[in-house]
């Protein structure tokens, strides 16, 4: 609350008006900073996101925002603690395009974002299907299959009566 006094010199001395009236003035809260260098990573189907956290205790964990569409994002988790800087999104499909944004919060106040970062999944390679071998008069082997729509190549892989788990490219 401030207060005004006028003050006035009169033949020599200081005089004083009456106090104003009070005026109360509410500060913002000290702005919360943001997460800093927020990568994504795909690995094994999974998104990677990793930020730099924000330094001393002015935060107490972090919300990661995601998007399909770099316009509607939503809550995908809320890591807790100061110095998180990593959370694995499993609920991702291959081939799609996501979005991330990473925000630093403190009780229920959030920084402003980092990112958003793009990654785009890869696809999702089918299993062959209609596997077939057939033992050839010169002892080779003959394999045929139902081709998958875009292969570049196959790599075949063979395992002996013995130890069946143990293949051989």
């Amino acid at each position: 609350t401030y207060d005004v006094v006028a003050y006035i010199e009169y033949e020599g001395e200081d005089v004083t008006g009456e106090r104003s009236e009070g005026a109360t003035i509410t500060t913002p809260d000290a702005e919360i900073p943001a997460p800093g260098n927020l990568e994504v990573e795909e690995d094994q189907g999974t998104v990677i996101i990793t930020w730099e956290p924000v330094t001393g205790d002015d935060v107490d964990g972090y919300v990661i925002y995601r998007s399909e569409d770099d316009q509607d994002y939503g809550v995908i988790a809320t890591v807790p603690g100061t110095d998180a800087n990593s959370h694995i999104d499993r609920d991702v499909e291959p081939g799609k395009t996501y979005y991330y944004i990473v925000k630093a919060k403190k009780d229920n106040k959030e920084s402003a974002g980092a990112g958003p970062e793009e990654i785009t999944l890869r696809p999702a390679i089918p299993v062959v299907e209609g596997l077939e071998a057939e033992a050839n008069r010169d002892g080779s082997i003959g394999l045929t299959w139902e081709p998958v729509d875009d292969a570049d190549s196959y790599v075949i892989l063979r395992s002996s009566e013995d130890d069946p788990d143990d293949f051989i490219y």
